[in-house]
């Protein structure tokens, strides 16, 4: 894995955020934060992403694992596949994979918050 590779581009998309928010909601501040951080950002993404998968795999604690996936899910959707920035085929790209994630999002959120007694069996 190229750990220095994924912070660069967490640092990179936290640039594109910046720049099309320049002086509206990012302030230097928040922007230094988030980029100084980066190595734990994705240290946490990576955790809650794997502990998450795992519990709900091995179908241990899977309300608790569907929930650790979503506090991954929902902050990366927004930060990662912001189609709204784009234009042409990026945009359409983007879209689709923003569409997907919100899927899941979904589907997360219905194992999450349903008992398990009141699933219907698949």
């Amino acid at each position: 894995m190229n750990w220095q590779g994924a912070v660069d581009g967490l640092v990179l998309t936290f640039s594109g955020w910046r720049m099309h928010l320049e002086g509206k909601i990012f302030k230097e501040n928040v922007y230094e934060l988030f980029v100084s951080n980066a190595h734990l950002i994705m240290g946490a993404a990576i955790a809650l992403k794997l502990i998450g998968a795992m519990l709900f795999l091995l179908g241990f604690r899977i309300r608790l694992g569907a929930v650790l996936l979503l506090l991954f899910m929902i902050p990366a959707t927004i930060i990662i596949h912001p189609f709204w920035f784009n234009v042409g085929s990026e945009l359409k790209q983007e879209f689709f994979i923003f569409l997907k994630n919100l899927s899941l999002i979904g589907a997360l959120f219905y194992i999450a918050l349903t008992p398990i007694s009141k699933r219907s069996p698949v």
